[in-house]
C-alpha cells in the first residue's frame, strides 16, 4: 500500500494548477487576439468565407461575440478551483452546462445580432 505524504499532496496540487494554467493561458491569449480585431482567421466559418459572405456580418460584433465567449470559457474553467471544490462532480456538471449554453448562444447570436439585415 502506497503512502502519500504532505509533500506529495502539495506537488500534486501544484501540478494541477500549472496544467490548468497552461490549458487556460492559450485560449485566453487567442481570446485577446480575436477580441481586439487581429484574429479574424481564428473564427470558424468566417475565416473560409468569401468576401460576399463576409459582407453579410458585422465583423466587430462577431469579434466581440467570439472573444467574449472565449473569455467566459477560460473563466468558467477556473470556477471549481475558485470556489474551493476542485473535485465536485456537481460543479463540473454546472461548468459543462454553462459552456454548452454559451456555445448555443454563440450560434444564435452570430446568426442574429452579428448578421447584417
Amino acid at each position: 500500500m502506497a503512502r502519500f505524504t504532505i509533500k506529495d499532496t502539495v506537488s500534486f496540487m501544484l501540478a494541477h494548477i500549472v496544467i490548468k494554467a497552461l490549458f487556460t493561458f492559450i485560449p485566453l491569449l487567442l481570446a485577446l487576439i480575436v477580441f481586439f480585431g487581429k484574429g479574424d482567421s481564428l473564427i470558424a466559418g468566417y475565416n473560409t468565407a468569401n468576401e460576399k459572405e463576409k459582407d453579410k456580418y458585422y465583423a466587430e460584433r462577431l469579434r466581440k461575440l467570439v472573444g467574449g465567449v472565449m473569455f467566459l470559457v477560460c473563466a468558467v474553467m477556473w470556477l471549481p478551483d475558485i470556489l474551493g471544490k476542485p473535485d465536485s462532480k456537481q460543479l463540473y456538471y454546472v461548468v459543462t452546462a454553462i459552456i454548452v449554453i454559451a456555445a448555443i448562444a454563440v450560434v444564435v447570436l452570430a446568426n442574429t445580432w452579428a448578421k447584417k439585415k
